[in-house]
């Protein structure tokens, strides 16, 4: 259709949407929000979306993820908008859809806002919302805590060595201090969340070969401390046990930290608001 309300050519779909969220859309600012969406809106399912924001709880929860997307998009100048891809657009939307949580959805919503900009469209990619799509909301609060933060999250691990001598047994997962660092909701969870994003490739563990890390070590065991004299305390009783059959084990901890991947770097990039 003709470009009458200076949002770009949005189809009638599209501003049936739009109005369905935004009755006035001569509001000051919603211009770069059309211009960003236009193909999006073109390419969603936008006959059905009407439908579902009729129900009044997602119309609230859509409406507040699109207020936070304008609020962001309006930092830029307007020839820094461009055309978000619907490859990348569409899906992000219908995860706007149905999100939440608030901590998720920024992230959905920061990587959109990149996506439209003509600096930083080259790191949106699609496969990064199945990342997003795959966090928990703890999960959510880990990546923004490495998006403003270098410190590195160190583990500690414990283990033994074969009654033979000959090979080093691991006795526990690696123990890392994200819950000193991040407020997390189920903190028994922790060792699952940090091997989420080692699955989804966000992070690689790093056994402890660089003599630098060893004062990030030593700051971090302070924090663990309770966690390791409990874990000890553990393998003291089983130290025991083996004693009474002479086997006795030497036991030992290793140190190591989460290192972001180049794949992790690239999806910080996405979703750092810049």
């Amino acid at each position: 259709m003709d470009d009458l309300l200076g949002l770009g050519k949005v189809s009638d779909n599209g501003l049936e949407v739009l109005k369905t969220i935004y009755p006035d859309l001569l509001q000051p600012g919603f211009k770069k929000v059309g211009l960003a969406l236009e193909t999006v809106l073109d390419f969603a399912n936008t006959a059905l979306m009407p439908l579902k924001l009729r129900n009044e709880k997602i119309k609230i929860n859509f409406e507040k993820h699109l207020n936070n997307l304008q609020e962001k998009m309006n930092e830029y100048p307007e020839e820094q908008i461009g055309t978000v891809p619907p490859e990348i657009g569409v899906p992000i939307m219908d995860q706007l859809l149905r999100t939440t949580n608030d901590d998720l959805a920024d992230l959905f919503v920061n990587l959109l806002v990149n996506a439209s900009l003509v600096d930083n469209s080259r790191y949106a990619h699609p496969s990064f919302i199945n990342i997003l799509g795959s966090l928990s909301a703890d999960e959510a609060k880990i990546i923004n805590y490495l998006i403003s933060n270098s410190d590195p999250i160190t583990f500690i691990r414990f283990g033994r060595q074969s009654l033979n001598g000959n090979m080093i047994i691991d006795m526990t997962d690696n123990i890392s201090n994200i819950d000193n660092l991040v407020e997390i909701q189920f903190k028994d969870n922790k060792g699952f969340y940090m091997d989420n994003l080692v699955k989804l490739g966000i992070f690689i563990p790093r056994d402890n070969y660089y003599s630098h890390m060893e004062p990030i070590y030593k700051a971090h065991r302070e924090e663990l401390e309770s966690v390791i004299s409990q874990i000890k305390r553990g393998l003291y009783d089983i130290n025991l046990e083996e004693d009474k059959k002479g086997n006795h084990q030497i036991f030992y901890e290793k140190w190591g930290h989460y290192e972001i991947t180049d794949l992790g770097e690239m999806f910080l990039k996405s979703i750092t608001k810049n």
